[in-house]
């Protein structure tokens, strides 16, 4: 690829070249998924690459270090807010439009043990949703039809005509702000987590939610 080619080729939807899509198919998101899925490990992505000699992608990844059987050597364990028998089999309900994002939500949560449903905003998610499915609701706050905002209003509108139990609500977005973590406070989420995601993150906010004693809105950054 060339300079331009590979300035460009980790955007959604966008391919070195334009009629490798027409010839061989694709949607041009590997690369976006692939990035974004190093991002949320904390690890870098790098391309060299020559038009006519090839290419080469690096992938760095601050990973434990391993014996021989697989197991994380003594004393360098990867911290972590929670083990996965703690999140095993909780059922979270994800809205989130991006694709991209909700593969990387879906690994993180399949990673934590949960089992995760996702849609594409508020309004199919409010159609999965029935008294006691879900543990916990995951909402992206910028989404078509009905945005974050609109479908925990419409969820806790639901529960209290089903007179059903309050489930917990995280706001997932990339408005990490004071001001703006507040005002989820105060139209009733009881999490939030900065996009990009992290897995300790995540897990953080799904541990929060989940003690009936939690503060409302405990924000948690990409870092954890």
């Amino acid at each position: 690829m060339s300079a331009a080619q590979v300035d460009r080729v980790f955007g959604e939807f966008v391919q070195g070249d334009e009629a490798t899509g027409r010839r061989f198919g694709g949607h041009g998101l590997g690369l976006s998924i692939v990035r974004r899925l190093v991002q949320a490990m904390q690890g870098e992505i790098a391309i060299d690459s020559r038009p006519g000699a090839g290419t080469l992608v690096t992938v760095t990844l601050p990973l434990p270090e391993a014996n021989r059987q697989g197991k994380s050597l003594p004393g360098r364990e990867a911290a972590s807010p929670a083990s996965k028998a703690a999140f095993d089999g909780l059922r979270i309900l994800l809205a989130e439009d991006n694709p991209t994002n909700q593969i990387i939500l879906r690994a993180m949560l399949e990673r934590l043990g949960c089992r995760p449903t996702i849609t594409e905003d508020g309004v199919a998610a409010l159609e999965q949703w029935e008294p006691g499915r879900f543990d916990i609701v995951l909402l992206d706050i910028a989404m078509p039809r009905m945005d974050g905002m609109e479908t925990l209003a419409a969820l806790r509108a639901a529960e209290r005509e089903a007179d059903a139990g309050r489930v917990p609500v995280i706001a997932v977005t990339a408005n990490a702000m004071a001001e703006q973590v507040a005002e989820y406070a105060a139209h009733g989420f009881d999490g939030h987590v900065t996009k990009p995601v992290s897995l300790d993150a995540l897990a953080a906010a799904l541990a929060v939610a989940r003690r009936p004693d939690s503060d409302p809105v405990k924000s948690v950054s990409p870092s954890g």
